[in-house]
């Protein structure tokens, strides 16, 4: 179905789609029919889609967001299949599962599924109506559609199941998703009694014949009275004990006598008619012979027979059956049987390909075909004669009969499917059948219906600008505000219908309301109404009672918020000037109440009467305007100018939206931290920045801290960085600060920041997992790779391209080198490649060779393989070259660590006088450099210091060749 206009969507003709997988709005085709389970893809009711919508789709750049595309919405119904339904298994959109469960259609006329079930699923809400003989006309599309103009009128469809899926997500398409739902249906015929089965293979063949015959609306109406009730029953019980359940799928017009006909070689059945009445049998096939058979012999025919004995190297030994495989939605699938014996004796297989989609289950399938093929190989005996009318009068067709003809010594049981009598001469036998009638063909509405697409936007009625704090702006510089608008209707031009197709408003700007300018467009509705009882100045949690405005039409997208997502807030409540965040809802008609978070996103909380304006938006859909005329204590004047998909309205339509800037001097801090790197461990130092931003410039002091935590708990502080801003800082700093953390452990990193007013402003990253430093053990690996020119540095523990030996070759040898953890993770980076061939090994002319010896000595037995000892190492260039001096080959080892470094005295209270308050670090390891890090700052240490100096500090020693120490961290805390 296209959103393009009235007219239909091609059928499909991509390759790889099969027709069973497309939704259609094509007109005058048969409606299926089935009975088991089956997928039915919805055949359109309405060539367009209603209640359009557009919500933007929106990407974050850098700190701010813009719109990438739009998600579509639309109301669509359509018609599943012909026959009352009995569950809803699956729905499935645009080919992928949306929804999988069971809803079972009730019998209970008061239960509130009776006449429809409600599936809400991912991409809309779904209804199912199941069919029944008196069920109503749908009101919630079809009927209020009627309801608006007769010329767009829908029936009940009585007999017929068939969906509505309200505010259906068509994703970024412009057209409705191909839409199938899977379906469970037993057959219901006029007369008899037929239990559901229920079964993975389907229902009951028989049943389902019945039901062609004896259904007035898609099968041959015949009068139950053509029918013993019994016989079919009989005859149901039979088929299913013996060749299982079927589940037939009919997608087009076809005679009743032919369908039924096809259902029947299912079990090899037949049926006549007998004093006015249709008798159903069927052959057994148990390898018994029927016991009182009439013979039928060379004294009873008259004349010479037509009697074809079986043509052996025509015989059909191998069937291929196609059938529907239930396992894999039902897409057609073959299996392949063939009579061994027969092709073994043959030496060729006769193959044959047989329709069997009445068949769902890949192991029945497995056993029809087996069986067809072991029938096929024994060939077929038929023909006609004529016999006197006395022997054959007591049998019909249907009936079998033992066949004597003794000039072919042919003796076997024989079946009769054709009689032909007449007036007074013999009657003749033959082997066909005749039955049925035609189904009637569903027939779509009448006549092609108005596009909805073509309504035209009416004014915003309703709107109010809200003053961004620099939380919700994604900034602290200049002024932003949002357009808190309720969505308006669109007008049909030719009909009293509204739509909800208008997608977005452009905003226009002018500083004295003569003439406008324009600021930007916006996709995002609001949700308004009033508070009905006051709210207090709290920033408690608080239920504010509001009644939402009856013509709100997007109060259908908001529903209760999660706690998470109520933390995170994801649906903002606007009263006055304070922004709320919504939780959970309890809603009673237009009368709703909203647990709210008070005062967030950097606003303050504030009282409000009764009656005041109440707004609902979704903080991702706040679109954020600014300009350089923005100024405190100012008037400004706005329009706000609609679109649909084809139409706006016009500028000079739109009434101007006045308003007053006021003083913003209660804006509180903001901080962000950045992300910190990923593979946090102890002993190693990490960059810690962010940015503080104040509005009104009147930040005072900032404090940043790592904090470790144990079941929640803080049990250790670290000060990173702490103090007063400078005088060009008070509006927005960037800090950037080190951490080492001293331990393993869950870390977060706190910030602090303080205005002039008192306030502050708390901000702190998620856990952050740090892990023991494990480079002990390790070891340095090499790696090697030939490149006629500088390859790039590896990266990576396992770098692609390099290997562990030198491999074979004429280009150039590299190697890198890097070091390892014991359990084989890269530890820092690898070494730029460096070449160990060619013109920085020794001098050469261009083509000469490198010759490479080895010794255990260093002066005798050199060789070119490795052997065991202390290896010494020679080369010389080109064949005639002169070796060089011998050179011994050092194996490099694990590097072991440094030693911890200690304090000169145990933290404690001092007085700042005291000798003992002099801190001294010493290290263990000689030669070893000590570092220490205190309040954000990172120095060498190069002597003694006082201890009144520092609150909290960290340290630890590094050598060349050696692991970095552990970090030791003490406090230490000013007695006076």
């Amino acid at each position: 179905m296209s959103m393009g206009g009235g007219t239909p969507s091609p059928a499909p003709t991509v390759a790889g789609i099969e027709p069973d997988d497309t939704s259609s709005n094509q007109k005058a085709t048969p409606a299926r029919w089935f009975i088991g389970e089956d997928w039915c893809p919805l055949t359109w009711l309405v060539t367009a889609p209603l209640n359009v919508e557009y919500k933007d789709i929106r990407t974050k750049t850098g700190k701010s967001e813009t719109v990438t595309g739009h998600d579509i919405f639309g109301d669509v119904a359509g018609l599943a299949c012909i026959g009352l339904t009995d569950a809803v298994l699956e729905i499935e959109s645009a080919r992928r599962t949306v929804w999988s469960g069971t809803v079972t259609r009730p019998d209970d006329p008061a239960h509130p599924d009776y006449w429809r079930a409600k599936i809400p699923f991912s991409g809309g809400t779904y209804y199912h109506y199941w069919g029944r003989a008196d069920q109503p006309i749908d009101d919630i599309l079809l009927g209020p559609l009627g309801a608006a103009s007769p010329a767009l009128a829908h029936p009940a469809y009585r007999y017929q199941s068939y969906g509505v899926i309200k505010r259906y997500d068509f994703q970024r398409n412009n057209s409705v998703p191909s839409t199938r739902v899977k379906l469970r249906r037993v057959p219901r015929p006029a007369l008899g009694n037929f239990p559901a089965q229920n079964s993975a293979q389907g229902e009951s063949l028989v049943a389902g014949a019945l039901e062609l015959l004896t259904s007035t609306l898609f099968g041959a109406g015949l009068d139950a009275a053509r029918f013993t009730a019994a016989q079919w029953e009989a005859l149901s019980a039979a088929v299913i004990a013996r060749a299982g359940c079927h589940a037939p799928s009919l997608t087009r017009d076809r005679a009743v006598r032919e369908v039924v006909k096809d259902f029947f070689r299912y079990f090899d059945g037949w049926a006549r008619l007998e004093a006015g009445k249709i008798v159903p049998g069927m052959f057994p096939h148990d390898g018994t012979v029927p016991g009182g058979l009439t013979e039928i012999s060379h004294h009873d025919i008259v004349g010479t027979p037509t009697i074809g004995a079986p043509a052996f190297a025509k015989t059909v030994n191998s069937i291929t059956l196609k059938f529907r495989d239930g396992a894999q939605k039902l897409r057609e699938d073959i299996v392949a049987e063939t009579a061994r014996a027969n092709a073994r004796a043959r030496k060729r297989t006769q193959p044959v390909s047989v329709d069997g989609t009445a068949i769902i289950d890949r192991t029945q399938a497995g056993q029809f075909a087996a069986e067809a093929a072991r029938t096929g190989a024994e060939g077929d005996s038929k023909g006609s004669f004529d016999v006197r009318r006395p022997k054959i009068g007591g049998l019909n067709a249907g009936d079998n009969f033992l066949l004597d003809w003794l000039p072919y010594q042919l003796d076997q049981v024989s079946r009769i499917t054709k009689l032909a009598e007449t007036y007074r001469g013999p009657t003749t036998v033959t082997y066909i059948g005749e039955r049925g009638v035609r189904p009637l063909p569903y027939r779509a509405p009448a006549g092609p219906q108005p596009s909805l697409l073509a309504a035209v936007p009416t004014p915003v009625a309703d709107a109010r600008v809200l003053e961004l704090t620099s939380a919700l702006a994604l900034t602290p510089a200049g002024l932003y505000i949002a357009l808190l608008a309720k969505r308006p209707p669109s007008q049909h031009p030719e009909f009293a219908l509204t739509a909800k197709t208008v997608i977005s408003l452009s905003l226009w700007h002018s500083p004295d309301g003569a003439s406008y300018d324009l600021l930007g467009t916006q996709s995002g509705w609001a949700v308004r109404g009033v508070l009905r009882s006051a709210v207090a100045e709290d920033t408690a949690e608080t239920v504010v009672q509001m009644t939402l405005d009856a013509d709100n039409l997007d109060r259908d997208r908001l529903a209760s918020v999660s706690a998470e997502d109520q933390a995170d807030d994801r649906l903002l409540v606007v009263v006055g000037n304070e922004v709320m965040s919504a939780g959970s809802m309890a809603i009673d008609g237009d009368d709703w109440d909203v647990t709210c978070l008070r005062a967030r996103q950097g606003s303050l909380a504030a009282a409000a009467a009764s009656g005041a304006e109440v707004w609902l938006v979704y903080r991702d859909e706040l679109s954020r305007f600014t300009h350089r005329r923005f100024i405190e204590d100012t008037d400004r004047y706005f329009k706000l100018q609609p679109f649909t998909s084809g139409a706006g309205v016009d500028l000079a339509d739109v009434d101007p939206l006045s308003y007053h800037f006021r003083d913003r001097a209660d804006e509180l801090p903001v901080v962000v931290i950045d992300a910190l790197a990923s593979g946090l461990k102890t002993a190693l130092p990490y960059d810690v920045t962010g940015d503080i931003t104040d509005l009104n410039g009147d930040l005072v002091s900032f404090s940043i801290n790592a904090v470790r935590l144990s079941s929640g708990v803080i049990v250790d502080t670290l000060t990173l960085q702490a103090g007063d801003f400078g005088p060009d800082d008070t509006a927005a700093y960037a800090f950037a600060t080190k951490v080492v953390f001293p331990t393993a452990g869950t870390w977060r990193i706190a910030v602090r920041a303080y205005d002039a007013r008192g306030g502050y402003t708390d901000e702190e990253t998620g856990d952050l997992a740090v892990a023991a430093n494990d480079a002990a053990g390790g070891y340095v690996d090499y790696r090697f790779q030939r490149s006629a020119t500088t390859p790039a540095t590896p990266t990576g523990d396992v770098p692609a391209g390099w290997l562990d030996a030198p491999p074979a070759g004429s280009d150039p040898l590299w190697m890198s080198k890097g070091f390892k953890a014991a359990g084989g993770a890269l530890v820092g980076v690898w070494s730029t490649p460096v070449r160990l061939t060619g013109a920085d090994g020794a001098a050469g002319a261009a083509g000469d060779s490198i010759f490479v010896e080895y010794s255990v000595d260093g002066a005798t037995s050199w060789h070119e393989p490795f052997v065991d000892g202390d290896i010494y190492m020679r080369q010389k260039i080109g064949a005639g070259g002169t070796w060089s001096g011998a050179m011994r080959i050092v194996a490099e080892t694990s590097p072991t660590s440094v030693a911890t470094p200690t304090f000169s005295f145990s933290p404690a209270k001092y007085a700042t006088s005291a000798v003992s308050s002099t801190v001294t670090l010493s290290c263990a390891t000689a030669g070893a450099a000590i570092w220490y890090s205190y309040n954000g700052e990172t120095s060498p240490y190069t002597g003694p210091f006082l201890a009144a100096q520092l609150k909290g500090i960290t340290a630890w020693a590094e050598k060349t060749g050696m692991i970095p120490s552990d970090s030791a961290w003490d406090m230490y805390e000013n007695n006076t």
